[in-house]
């Protein structure tokens, strides 16, 4: 006799498993147990924490940041650990989003950077530009390609909806995830980046 666990959903918030086993003429399956799957969870499980990235508590990212670049951050609380699995951009403009510029507007000049960052200085950055080279910050809409898994235009061309492929960022203490505007940017409609995180612990 033979036993062999079969996962057989996943969906609705629902992870079943069904065990078969074999008793030289044929398979006997048998659903042995069903476990809710939720990202919010109770005690000693991780907490799913989305926010937006903010300047002074506002996500709004069509900012002038030309004469003193503007940062958007999501920090955690000073007892906690939050670990940022993924990023999600959406751009909405007045015209059509070009490749050669950002989004409905030219190629920027100082561009925008997105560090992990101790409040004093970066630990590690994460876009690299100039489509991935690694040379600098991102300056077209096209510099993100190499750093999105998901990419749609949307309404003739006037929305842009992008998932960032990010490693997790684990950020504890002072650190942050500092989403950097150096350029103006007030021709955008609207510009705001989502974090998706999870609440890992308490330090207390």
């Amino acid at each position: 006799m033979s036993n062999s666990k079969i996962p057989i959903t996943n969906q609705q918030n629902v992870l079943a498993e069904r065990t078969s086993h074999t008793d030289g003429v044929s398979a006997q399956p048998d659903i042995v147990y069903v476990q809710a799957v939720n990202p919010i969870n109770i005690g000693e499980q991780a907490l799913y924490r989305p926010d937006f990235l903010r300047a002074s508590a506002s996500p709004a990212m069509n900012v002038d940041g030309s004469t003193t670049p503007v940062n958007f951050e999501l920090l955690p609380a000073t007892d906690e650990i939050i670990r940022v699995e993924r990023l999600r951009m959406f751009m909405r403009c007045a015209a059509a989003i070009t490749f050669t510029g950002f989004g409905n507007l030219a190629a920027l000049t100082n561009g925008i950077t997105l560090s992990k960052h101790d409040g004093t200085a970066v630990i590690s950055d994460l876009l690299g530009g100039a489509g991935g080279t690694g040379a600098g910050p991102i300056q077209t809409t096209e510099d993100l390609l190499p750093y999105v898994e998901r990419f749609e235009l949307l309404d003739s061309s006037l929305v842009l909806v992008a998932e960032f492929k990010i490693p997790p960022i684990r950020l504890v203490g002072t650190q942050r995830l500092r989403w950097t505007v150096a350029d103006d940017l007030t021709g955008l409609t609207e510009l705001r980046v989502l974090a998706e995180a999870i609440l890992e612990s308490t330090l207390t």
